[in-house]
Protein backbone atom coordinates (compact mmCIF):
# COMPACT_ATOMS: atom_id res chain seq x y z
CA UNK A 1 0.00 0.00 0.00
CA UNK A 2 1.91 3.44 -1.21
CA UNK A 3 1.62 6.09 1.84
CA UNK A 4 1.42 8.49 -0.95
CA UNK A 5 -0.25 8.62 -4.53
CA UNK A 6 0.66 10.51 -7.68
CA UNK A 7 -2.23 13.61 -6.71
CA UNK A 8 -0.94 14.54 -3.64
CA UNK A 9 2.84 14.05 -4.90
CA UNK A 10 1.62 16.96 -6.99
CA UNK A 11 -0.07 18.90 -4.85
CA UNK A 12 3.09 19.27 -2.62
CA UNK A 13 5.16 20.32 -6.25
CA UNK A 14 2.44 22.79 -6.66
CA UNK A 15 2.49 23.85 -2.68
CA UNK A 16 6.61 23.82 -3.20
CA UNK A 17 6.07 25.79 -6.62
CA UNK A 18 4.04 28.48 -5.07
CA UNK A 19 5.90 29.08 -1.63
CA UNK A 20 8.88 29.23 -3.83
CA UNK A 21 7.51 32.04 -6.10
CA UNK A 22 5.93 34.11 -2.79
CA UNK A 23 9.33 34.13 -1.36
CA UNK A 24 11.20 34.93 -4.28
CA UNK A 25 10.35 38.70 -4.41
CA UNK A 26 12.03 38.89 -0.86
CA UNK A 27 14.98 37.01 -2.23
CA UNK A 28 15.88 38.85 -4.79
CA UNK A 29 15.17 42.08 -3.59
CA UNK A 30 17.46 44.91 -2.01
CA UNK A 31 16.65 47.95 -0.21
CA UNK A 32 19.37 50.53 -1.38
CA UNK A 33 20.87 52.66 1.32
CA UNK A 34 20.31 56.18 -0.40
CA UNK A 35 17.89 59.46 -0.21
CA UNK A 36 16.21 61.45 -2.48
CA UNK A 37 19.21 63.41 -3.72
CA UNK A 38 21.93 60.40 -3.61
CA UNK A 39 20.22 58.57 -5.59
CA UNK A 40 20.47 60.97 -8.51
CA UNK A 41 24.37 60.83 -7.94
CA UNK A 42 24.52 56.83 -8.19
CA UNK A 43 25.97 55.81 -11.40
CA UNK A 44 22.49 54.60 -11.87
CA UNK A 45 20.87 57.86 -11.26
CA UNK A 46 19.21 57.65 -14.20
CA UNK A 47 16.97 54.55 -13.69
CA UNK A 48 16.31 55.41 -9.91
CA UNK A 49 14.86 58.98 -11.34
CA UNK A 50 12.99 56.86 -13.89
CA UNK A 51 11.62 54.69 -10.70
CA UNK A 52 10.24 58.13 -9.00
CA UNK A 53 8.67 59.07 -11.76
CA UNK A 54 6.80 56.28 -12.58
CA UNK A 55 5.31 56.49 -8.80
CA UNK A 56 4.88 60.05 -8.94
CA UNK A 57 2.54 58.95 -12.10
CA UNK A 58 0.87 55.95 -10.24
CA UNK A 59 -0.05 58.65 -7.39
CA UNK A 60 -1.28 60.94 -9.73
CA UNK A 61 -3.43 58.27 -12.23
CA UNK A 62 -5.12 57.16 -8.45
CA UNK A 63 -5.14 60.48 -7.06
CA UNK A 64 -3.34 59.91 -4.02
CA UNK A 65 -2.24 63.81 -2.48
CA UNK A 66 -4.48 66.59 -2.50
CA UNK A 67 -2.60 70.19 -1.53
CA UNK A 68 -4.05 71.77 0.95
CA UNK A 69 -3.24 75.04 3.02
CA UNK A 70 -1.53 74.76 6.13
CA UNK A 71 -4.36 76.92 8.30
CA UNK A 72 -7.01 74.96 7.51
CA UNK A 73 -5.29 71.46 8.03
CA UNK A 74 -4.57 72.82 11.85
CA UNK A 75 -8.00 73.01 12.01
CA UNK A 76 -8.67 69.52 11.57
CA UNK A 77 -5.76 68.05 13.33
CA UNK A 78 -2.82 68.77 15.61
CA UNK A 79 0.74 69.85 13.95
CA UNK A 80 2.02 67.11 16.15
CA UNK A 81 0.29 64.41 14.25
CA UNK A 82 1.25 66.42 10.83
CA UNK A 83 3.63 63.21 8.76
CA UNK A 84 7.15 63.33 7.32
CA UNK A 85 8.03 60.91 4.54
CA UNK A 86 10.95 59.35 2.83
CA UNK A 87 11.33 57.51 -0.33
CA UNK A 88 12.37 54.19 -0.35
CA UNK A 89 14.76 52.38 -3.32
CA UNK A 90 14.50 48.83 -3.56
CA UNK A 91 16.63 46.78 -6.38
CA UNK A 92 15.12 43.35 -7.81
CA UNK A 93 16.68 41.05 -9.71
CA UNK A 94 15.57 37.94 -12.02
CA UNK A 95 14.34 40.50 -13.40
CA UNK A 96 15.83 43.37 -12.65
CA UNK A 97 14.01 46.31 -11.90
CA UNK A 98 13.99 49.59 -9.40
CA UNK A 99 11.37 50.58 -7.47
CA UNK A 100 10.87 53.58 -5.92
CA UNK A 101 7.93 54.31 -3.00
CA UNK A 102 7.50 57.09 -1.19
CA UNK A 103 6.55 56.21 2.57
CA UNK A 104 4.91 57.94 5.56
CA UNK A 105 6.10 57.94 8.86
CA UNK A 106 3.25 56.52 10.28
CA UNK A 107 4.65 56.07 13.85
CA UNK A 108 3.40 59.90 14.26
CA UNK A 109 -0.13 59.15 13.87
CA UNK A 110 -2.33 59.63 16.87
CA UNK A 111 -5.12 57.32 17.11
CA UNK A 112 -8.63 58.87 17.30
CA UNK A 113 -7.40 61.66 15.31
CA UNK A 114 -5.85 60.38 12.04
CA UNK A 115 -6.53 56.72 12.12
CA UNK A 116 -8.39 53.59 14.02
CA UNK A 117 -8.44 50.06 13.26
CA UNK A 118 -4.76 48.90 12.06
CA UNK A 119 -6.33 44.99 11.75
CA UNK A 120 -5.71 43.53 7.79
CA UNK A 121 -5.59 39.81 7.57
CA UNK A 122 -2.05 37.75 7.95
CA UNK A 123 -0.56 34.95 5.77
CA UNK A 124 -2.58 31.44 6.18
CA UNK A 125 -0.75 28.91 4.65
CA UNK A 126 -3.60 26.52 5.49
CA UNK A 127 -5.63 28.06 3.20
CA UNK A 128 -3.28 28.04 0.59
CA UNK A 129 -2.73 24.32 1.41
CA UNK A 130 -6.45 24.13 0.57
CA UNK A 131 -6.45 26.00 -2.62
CA UNK A 132 -3.72 23.63 -3.97
CA UNK A 133 -5.71 20.24 -2.87
CA UNK A 134 -9.10 21.69 -4.58
CA UNK A 135 -6.89 22.27 -7.60
CA UNK A 136 -5.03 19.40 -7.44
CA UNK A 137 -8.81 17.31 -6.65
CA UNK A 138 -10.21 19.35 -9.54
CA UNK A 139 -7.45 19.56 -12.30
CA UNK A 140 -7.55 23.33 -11.86
CA UNK A 141 -4.90 25.64 -13.02
CA UNK A 142 -3.30 27.95 -10.73
CA UNK A 143 -2.54 31.40 -11.02
CA UNK A 144 -0.40 33.81 -9.15
CA UNK A 145 -0.87 37.72 -9.50
CA UNK A 146 0.13 40.83 -8.23
CA UNK A 147 -1.93 43.98 -7.84
CA UNK A 148 0.54 47.17 -8.68
CA UNK A 149 0.51 49.87 -6.28
CA UNK A 150 -2.61 48.19 -5.08
CA UNK A 151 -2.59 50.43 -1.15
CA UNK A 152 -2.88 53.77 -3.60
CA UNK A 153 -6.21 52.23 -4.90
CA UNK A 154 -7.81 52.29 -1.63
CA UNK A 155 -9.37 55.52 0.17
CA UNK A 156 -7.83 56.68 3.60
CA UNK A 157 -10.46 56.36 6.53
CA UNK A 158 -9.27 59.48 8.51
CA UNK A 159 -7.68 62.82 7.85
CA UNK A 160 -3.98 62.63 7.02
CA UNK A 161 -2.12 64.91 6.50
CA UNK A 162 1.71 65.11 5.24
CA UNK A 163 4.44 67.52 5.01
CA UNK A 164 5.50 68.08 1.55
CA UNK A 165 8.29 64.74 0.40
CA UNK A 166 11.24 65.56 -1.54
CA UNK A 167 9.99 65.54 -5.80
CA UNK A 168 6.67 67.35 -4.76
CA UNK A 169 6.28 70.93 -4.90
CA UNK A 170 3.93 72.84 -2.88
CA UNK A 171 3.17 76.57 -2.28
CA UNK A 172 4.20 78.27 0.93
CA UNK A 173 1.92 77.98 4.04
CA UNK A 174 0.73 74.02 1.94
CA UNK A 175 1.13 70.62 2.91
CA UNK A 176 0.05 67.76 1.52
CA UNK A 177 -3.30 65.74 2.53
CA UNK A 178 -3.74 62.02 1.90
CA UNK A 179 -6.65 60.75 -0.14
CA UNK A 180 -5.40 57.31 -0.61
CA UNK A 181 -3.55 54.91 2.25
CA UNK A 182 0.06 55.70 1.47
CA UNK A 183 2.73 53.08 2.45
CA UNK A 184 3.73 53.32 5.78
CA UNK A 185 0.26 54.79 7.68
CA UNK A 186 -1.16 52.86 9.90
CA UNK A 187 -4.22 51.99 8.58
CA UNK A 188 -2.67 51.33 5.25
CA UNK A 189 -3.24 47.38 5.05
CA UNK A 190 -6.81 47.79 6.42
CA UNK A 191 -7.99 50.10 4.02
CA UNK A 192 -6.63 48.51 1.16
CA UNK A 193 -7.72 44.79 2.76
CA UNK A 194 -11.08 46.19 2.81
CA UNK A 195 -11.68 48.31 -0.52
CA UNK A 196 -10.45 44.73 -2.34
CA UNK A 197 -13.18 43.00 -0.30
CA UNK A 198 -15.86 45.22 -1.48
CA UNK A 199 -14.78 44.58 -4.91
CA UNK A 200 -14.78 40.81 -5.02
CA UNK A 201 -17.96 40.85 -3.02
CA UNK A 202 -19.55 42.91 -5.70
CA UNK A 203 -18.65 40.82 -8.29
CA UNK A 204 -19.70 37.28 -6.54
CA UNK A 205 -17.27 36.20 -4.58
CA UNK A 206 -17.52 35.20 -0.86
CA UNK A 207 -15.03 35.44 1.59
CA UNK A 208 -14.24 32.79 3.71
CA UNK A 209 -15.87 32.86 7.87
CA UNK A 210 -13.05 31.33 9.20
CA UNK A 211 -10.03 33.16 7.51
CA UNK A 212 -10.98 36.46 5.55
CA UNK A 213 -8.00 36.38 3.42
CA UNK A 214 -9.44 33.60 1.14
CA UNK A 215 -12.91 33.69 -1.19
CA UNK A 216 -14.77 31.30 -3.24
CA UNK A 217 -17.01 32.07 -6.46
CA UNK A 218 -19.40 29.04 -7.78
CA UNK A 219 -21.71 30.10 -10.97
CA UNK A 220 -23.43 27.96 -13.24
CA UNK A 221 -20.43 28.71 -15.26
CA UNK A 222 -18.03 27.28 -12.97
CA UNK A 223 -16.20 27.57 -9.56
CA UNK A 224 -12.83 29.18 -8.28
CA UNK A 225 -11.30 29.73 -4.95
CA UNK A 226 -8.79 33.04 -4.38
CA UNK A 227 -6.27 33.23 -2.05
CA UNK A 228 -4.98 36.69 -0.93
CA UNK A 229 -2.23 38.20 0.58
CA UNK A 230 -1.29 42.06 1.26
CA UNK A 231 -0.73 42.80 -2.80
CA UNK A 232 -0.07 38.94 -3.84
CA UNK A 233 -2.67 35.99 -4.59
CA UNK A 234 -3.42 32.70 -6.38
CA UNK A 235 -6.77 31.98 -7.64
CA UNK A 236 -7.94 28.55 -9.02
CA UNK A 237 -10.90 27.61 -11.00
Amino acid sequence: MHIFDGSMIKEIALQDKMVSSLNSSCKFSNIIQTNYKEAFELSDGDKWKAAINDELSSMNDEKVLTIVNLKEALEVVPRESILSSKWVFVKKTKPEQYKAWLVASGFRQIQGINFEETFAPTLTFNSLQLLFSNATLMGWEIRKFNVKVAFLHSFIDKPVYMWPPQGISVPKHHLIKLEKALYGTKQAARCWWLHLKQILLKIGFIANKEDPSTYSFESKEGKAMLWIHVDNGAITA
